[in-house]
C-alpha cells in the first residue's frame, strides 16, 4: 500500500491510498496517521477518488523532532576552509522547515543565513535496529 498526502482547499493535510493516477480518501487519525491496510482496501474498493495531478501535494510526514548532526565530513569543512572540530556540531529541524514536492522555501523576515541545501529523512514503516 502506498500512500499520499495532499492539502484540501482548506490547508488540512489530507491522507489517501494511492491507486494509480489517483487517491481514495482514507479517514486517518491526524496526529499519528493510522491506517491499517484494511482501511486502505476499503478506500480503494469504495468510489470516491481523486485525480493525483488535481492535488496539492503535503508532507507526508511531519516529525515531532528532527536531530541533526553537523560539521561531520572532512571534505565538506576542508571545501569551506574551516577547522576540524572536536565534536560534531548538532542542531534541530522543526516540523515547519518540512515542505512537500513543489512547495515553495519561505524565507523568514529577518533571516540573514538561509542554508540551501536538502535534507533527506528516511521513514522505515516498522521496527527496525542496527
Amino acid at each position: 500500500m502506498r500512500l499520499f498526502a495532499w492539502r484540501d482547499e482548506g490547508g488540512t493535510r489530507r491522507l489517501g491510498a494511492l491507486d494509480g493516477d489517483s487517491v481514495a480518501p482514507l479517514e486517518a487519525d491526524d496526529a499519528a496517521w493510522e491506517v491499517t491496510a484494511a482501511a486502505a482496501g476499503d478506500a480503494i474498493g469504495g468510489s470516491e477518488r481523486r485525480a493525483v495531478a488535481s492535488l496539492r501535494p503535503a508532507p507526508a510526514v511531519l516529525p515531532a523532532k528532527t536531530v541533526c548532526i553537523g560539521l561531520n565530513y572532512r571534505d565538506h569543512l576542508e571545501e569551506q576552509h574551516l577547522p576540524m572540530p572536536d565534536r560534531p556540531t548538532i542542531f534541530g529541524k522543526w516540523p515547519t522547515a518540512v515542505v512537500a514536492s513543489g512547495e515553495s522555501v519561505v524565507r523568514p523576515e529577518g533571516c540573514n543565513a538561509l542554508d540551501a541545501e536538502v535534507e533527506l529523512g528516511v521513514v522505515i514503516g516498522r521496527r527496525a535496529r542496527r
